[in-house]
C-alpha cells in the first residue's frame, strides 16, 4: 500500500494528474464565463497541458494565470472573430430546419459543419503556437493554417476528440447528463491534454528549429 502512495508510483502520478486536470478544467470554465475571454482561457490551458505532457514541473493555478495574462492579446485578437463565426454557424444551423427544400437544407448543413471544422482545426494549432513561440499574429495564423494541413492525421484525431462530446448525445440521447457532468468536472482540460499528446513531437521539432 505504501508503494502505491509513493510519489514515484504510477497510481500516485495518475491521481495527481487527474486532480490537476480537474483544477485546470475549473480554471478554464471560470476564465471563459464571459465567452469573449474564452480564447485566453483556452490558450492558458493549452500551454499548461503541454507542460504536463512533457512532464515539466508545473504549478497549475500559478502557471495558468501567468499564461492567461501573457497571451491574452494574441489569443483574444483571433478568438473574438472566431467566436462570432461560431455563433453565426450555430444560428444558421438552428434555422436551417425551417428551409422547406430538404436538399438545400442538407447542403447548407454540410457547409456549416465544414466551416466549423476548419475553424476548429485552425484554433487547435493557433493556441499552442502563441503560447510557445514569439511571433506576430498574422504569422501565427499562417503557421497554424499550415500545420493544420501538414499535420492532417493529428489534426483529424484532435477534431475527433473535440467532436466526441457533441456527437455522443446525438447518437445516445440518454448520455446527455453524463457527458455534461464529465465536461464540467474534467472534460475540457482532458480533451486539451489528449490534443497536447498529439502535438508534443511537432512542437518539440518546431522548438528545435527555432533554436
Amino acid at each position: 500500500m505504501a508503494g502505491l502512495l509513493s510519489p514515484d508510483s504510477r497510481v500516485y502520478q495518475s491521481w495527481s494528474l487527474a486532480a490537476d486536470l480537474v483544477i485546470l478544467n475549473w480554471l478554464t470554465i471560470i476564465g471563459s464565463i464571459p465567452l469573449f475571454t474564452a480564447g485566453a482561457s483556452l490558450a492558458a490551458t493549452t500551454r499548461v497541458t503541454a507542460e504536463m505532457v512533457r512532464e515539466e514541473e508545473t504549478y497549475v493555478v500559478r502557471s495558468w494565470w501567468k499564461y492567461y495574462r501573457e497571451n491574452f492579446r494574441q489569443a483574444e485578437t483571433v478568438w473574438i472573430p472566431a467566436f462570432v463565426l461560431y455563433l453565426g454557424f450555430w444560428l444558421e444551423q438552428r434555422y436551417l430546419k425551417d428551409i422547406p427544400a430538404v436538399k438545400a437544407a442538407s447542403a447548407l448543413t454540410g457547409l456549416v459543419f465544414a466551416g466549423a471544422l476548419l475553424l476548429t482545426a485552425f484554433l487547435i494549432w493557433y493556441f499552442p503556437l502563441i503560447t510557445h513561440f514569439s511571433n506576430t499574429i498574422p504569422n501565427h495564423c499562417a503557421n497554424a493554417a499550415r500545420l493544420a494541413f501538414l499535420c492532417l492525421p493529428r489534426t483529424a484525431a484532435a477534431l475527433l476528440i473535440f467532436i466526441l462530446p457533441f456527437a455522443l448525445p446525438v447518437f445516445f440521447p440518454g448520455m446527455v447528463n453524463a457527458v455534461g457532468c464529465f465536461m464540467v468536472a474534467v472534460g475540457i482540460s482532458f480533451f486539451i491534454y489528449l490534443t497536447a499528446l498529439l502535438q508534443k513531437s511537432v512542437l518539440a521539432k518546431l522548438g528545435k528549429n527555432k533554436a
